[in-house]
């Protein structure tokens, strides 16, 4: 991760060192981070910068512009600025968009209606690295937005996304073939109507899978082993943050809760979901991921490349269907769970997949 791009006269003009501590603008905030590459290209530097307490997916090259010097007076700078956009929240109508990811480690918070019996449709992306998109260019990277003086009318909140503009977002496509999507539907039977449990943990988790993907690009697509290693990482952090509140069926939330419980009276550390949950979960996910993408950061052709690794990953189940997906993973709940249970409702899943 250190290697340097570019002409190496353009690069010794750079203001800033690789392992250098520095601050760096995303959107309207600030943020800590670490240069980890320098590169020159049409004459200009850029950096590649790693957020501290973010997950390396968010890692993005970075003008010199945007980068700052760890000083007092820019991490002054930094407060002011945090300050100024929580100041000028309060009070405003509209939808805010900032909170932490990620892509991924840092995920955050997940929204979804606990006492519903399908799966939730609220956005999951609740917790994102920067504001979104179209609201972070309102202000200029290289200048941090200025507090105006309280006694003057103060012009609408550039921080605060209208709720017509967030509303009119499209979601991006994850189209499933029909073997996947039979079996999703078959999956809302088996759970809603039949009363079954899939079996825990599952005999092909979601961490094995997508470690079986990982190994099958490697051996016949090295060159793109590093951006599937991060896309697995991604879809993993997801599915741990989305799988107890998004992917799941009321009448199982309490098998979730039974686990976790029993690891705790055994004193045993609970694992991630992703350890314990398998395909027909990771399947649900898949259904998620097109609204959460819409909310992103990322531009048209970032969003194209992230879908075509998708596409090449569901094709992957697919090939191995017979593999990882089985009615023998289901098994039938005891009748005390049952009096546990309550009536789901019917499958949002359904239309996600018709």
């Amino acid at each position: 991760m250190s290697k340097q791009k570019g002409s190496s006269d353009d690069i010794s003009q750079a203001l800033f060192e690789i392992s250098e501590r520095v601050l760096c603008f995303h959107g309207p905030l600030i943020y800590e981070g670490k240069v980890l590459k320098i590169q020159s290209k049409d004459k200009e530097i850029n950096y590649w910068i790693h957020y501290a307490g973010w997950s390396k997916s968010w890692d993005e090259w970075v003008p010199e512009k945007r980068v700052l010097k760890w000083t007092e007076d820019n991490l002054k700078k930094q407060s002011e600025l945090k300050q100024a956009l929580e100041d000028q929240a309060k009070g405003k109508k509209g939808i805010v968009k900032a909170v932490p990811t990620n892509k991924k480690k840092s995920l955050g918070s997940v929204g979804g209606d606990s006492s519903s019996g399908n799966l939730s449709t609220t956005d999951s992306r609740s917790s994102t690295p920067i504001l979104d998109a179209k609201v972070a260019t309102k202000v200029k990277a290289s200048e941090p937005p200025k507090l105006e003086d309280e006694s003057k009318k103060r012009k609408r909140n550039e921080f605060v996304e209208p709720e017509q503009t967030y509303e009119t977002k499209q979601e991006v496509s994850i189209p499933l073939p029909d073997p996947l999507k039979t079996f999703l539907v078959d999956d809302w039977d088996f759970i809603t109507r039949q009363k079954r449990l899939v079996n825990i943990p599952a005999r092909h988790t979601v961490d094995s899978i997508l470690s079986d993907y990982l190994k099958n690009v490697k051996e016949n697509k090295p060159d793109d082993a590093t951006t599937v290693e991060d896309l697995c990482t991604g879809i993993k952090e997801y599915f741990n943050v989305m799988v107890g509140n998004q992917l799941m069926y009321r009448y199982e939330r309490q098998q979730m809760s039974d686990f976790e419980q029993k690891c705790k009276d055994e004193n045993v550390e609970v694992p991630l979901m992703s350890s314990v949950y398998g395909a027909s979960h990771l399947l649900r996910l898949f259904t998620k991921l097109g609204g959460c993408l819409a909310y992103t950061t990322m531009d048209t052709d970032a969003i194209e490349i992230l879908c075509k690794c998708f596409d090449d990953f569901v094709k992957f189940l697919e090939a191995n269907y017979k593999v990882y997906f089985s009615v023998d993973d289901y098994g039938a709940a005891p009748p005390e769970y049952q009096r546990k249970g309550k009536k789901p409702f019917p499958p949002q899943i359904v239309d996600a997949v018709a």
